[in-house]
């Protein structure tokens, strides 16, 4: 397969891994109408707390925690059943998760939503190691020949899992993600038009890691599994030890069960009635002499027989072709997953422990804090919205913020250090040219001194000629003088610079300086280009504070603003750029 620029994607990958400075370094840029929508739409990480939303069919369900990563507490968790016929299709829900997360409270907090499953897509791949600066082009290559992507239609996104042995041969195992721009536009403009900001949208295994790597109880060995059942179908996620590694939709779901109640049952049976009693069984209510679980569980075996098989044959996929261990533990969530005896049928079909997932007794003691729903079938529905609300910048699957804002912001840091570095280093040498300077006047000031003695020793009448040596000892020392400050000057203009520049709101980019035709001993010009960051209100103020500063400089004048332009800078927000020019002399 070619790409835009005539070499295969497969090609372009091993110039990467060789470290050839010819190929590309980095993927294509997305359009610029699509960088806007995200950059748009992104709340920033901050402090605050974090909020984990899930919108379901039925009811929203909302979980709040504060405190750092690792160490979180649960303040509270809701669920807001929608009245009427609302669904999240209608025009008027956005007001309905206005007001749902206005009386939650959720006021400078972080808010985290998750993409639909059917809205993305995942894979892994190994591929030879690489440099840290090449490894996300030769990510982005290796997945464009495994599956070729347009970055107008998908967001592409990777997590780097770490080093593994594949036949002997030492790779690196990472996880990509295609999510579709659209879904995640979505699911932004839905908040948006709720008045919020998202800080991430996530995946469901991704808040499923976040929730089991929380805890104490996480599973042990070296792969597991989960299965959520939904009820129009199911999803498999492959973990290896709490690192998130495939996810697989499958279409066998609650809804499978109960069609199989009214095909199975020796009576007639509606799927209304078939519905009723299967949800009774989930909420503890089953009606004694009608049909029991265990004549239940006989009934929809057909369908967990077809759920089991898939299973099985996902984990020959993972085991077979991704070549991971067989998963050990297979943790099932989802409110059809508490039906009296599904997960011994499964563990016992499957060979392995299944368990049936309780998320506020997973996550640990930190969620004590509050009385969560008594109800397993309540409970369980809150696996989702408590690990969304475990997320983190940078750290959590965010489709907001993907591999490429990461590495800006790991420049922008890099060059904010190397700017203050610079400013230090600027200051000590016009500390120590200042030193310098002052121990050569001394120097001079003594020997002019000692002159003026020597003379009043001599009397009044002095002869023409010790009076001409005199002059050319005085015209030389005048010529060395000169001389210093032709060296100096330079030296000293860009010491007066980073002195005046210490200001906490102005940054400088450059400085250009012309000697002019008389060079060091005359009027020379000065060029800064720089930026003032800071309260937005006040930029204007900021600038014209620094150039007041710089014209009570006794070393400048005429200083001049040229041009001045409001930019946004990542990391650091609104900005405002400006070129000033000067004399010095």
């Amino acid at each position: 397969m070619k790409d835009v620029n005539g070499g295969s994607s497969t090609e372009k990958l091993i110039e990467i891994i060789r470290g050839n400075s010819q190929v590309e370094s980095s993927p294509a840029p997305v359009s610029p109408a699509a960088a806007r929508e995200g950059s748009r739409l992104f709340a920033a990480a901050g402090k605050g707390p974090v909020v984990g939303v899930l919108v379901e069919d039925d009811a929203l369900r909302l979980v709040r925690m504060t405190g750092p990563v690792g160490s979180r507490r649960l303040d509270d968790c809701k669920t807001y059943p929608y009245p009427g016929n609302l669904t999240p299709a209608d025009k008027t829900f956005p007001a309905f998760l206005k007001t749902s997360l206005q009386n939650f409270g959720v006021a400078a907090a972080r808010i985290w939503a998750v993409l639909p499953s059917d809205q993305l897509e995942v894979y892994p791949l190994r591929l030879p190691k690489a440099s840290a600066r090449d490894l996300s082009s030769a990510v982005y290559w290796a997945m464009q020949k495994e599956k070729r992507f347009n970055e107008q239609q998908v967001i592409f996104d990777y997590s780097l899992v770490g080093e593994v042995m594949d036949k002997g041969i030492p790779k690196l195992q990472v996880v990509c993600y295609l999510a579709r721009r659209e879904a995640v536009g979505a699911v932004q403009r839905l908040y948006r038009r709720a008045g919020f900001a998202l800080s991430g949208v996530s995946c469901e295994a991704a808040a499923i890691n976040n929730l089991l790597g929380a805890g104490s109880a996480a599973p042990p060995g070296e792969s597991w599994a989960h299965v959520h059942l939904d009820r129009e179908w199911s999803r498999i996620d492959l973990f290896a030890r709490h690192d998130f590694l495939f996810s697989r939709n499958i279409r066998t779901g609650s809804n499978s069960f109960v069609e199989a109640m009214v095909e199975e049952s020796p009576t007639e049976l509606s799927a209304a009635e078939a519905l009723a009693r299967f949800e009774g069984q989930l909420r503890g209510r089953g009606e004694d002499g009608v049909c029991q679980a265990e004549e239940l569980l006989q009934l929809i075996t057909p369908a967990l027989g077809r759920l089991a098989n898939q299973i099985e044959r996902t984990f020959e996929y993972f085991e077979q072709t991704l070549h991971f261990s067989r998963p050990e533990k297979l943790i099932l969530s989802g409110r059809a997953a508490l039906f009296p005896g599904l997960a011994t049928y499964l563990q016992e079909q499957l060979a392995l422990t299944v368990e049936t997932l309780d998320p506020f007794a997973v996550a640990g003691p930190s969620l004590a804090a509050i009385h969560a729903p008594a109800a397993p079938a309540e409970r369980i529905l809150f696996a989702v919205p408590l690990g969304l609300a475990l997320a983190e910048v940078g750290s959590t699957t965010n489709f907001l913020y993907t591999y490429r804002e990461k590495e800006q912001a790991r420049k922008d840091r890099l060059t904010q250090r190397a700017a203050v570095v610079g400013l230090a280093l600027l200051l000590g040498l016009a500390l120590i040219f200042y030193g310098w300077q002052a121990h050569t006047r001394a120097g001079y000031q003594a020997e002019l001194d000692r002159r003026q003695a020597e003379l009043a020793a001599l009397g009044p009448e002095l002869s023409p000629q010790y009076l001409s040596a005199l002059f050319a000892q005085a015209r030389k020392s005048r010529d060395e003088t000169e001389r210093s400050l032709v060296r100096h000057k330079t030296i000293a203009v860009l010491g007066e610079v980073a002195a005046v520049s210490m200001a906490p709101n102005v940054r400088l980019h450059s400085i250009m300086i012309d000697a002019g035709e008389k060079g060091a001993t005359g009027a020379g010009n000065l060029i800064l280009d720089g930026f003032v960051d800071g309260n937005r209100q006040l930029l204007d103020s900021y600038l014209t504070g620094y150039i007041v500063r710089l014209q009570a400089s006794g070393l400048f004048s005429n200083v001049r603003l040229q041009k001045t332009t409001e930019e946004i800078y990542p990391g650091i927000g609104k900005v405002l750029k400006f070129t000033l020019s000067m004399q010095y002399g």
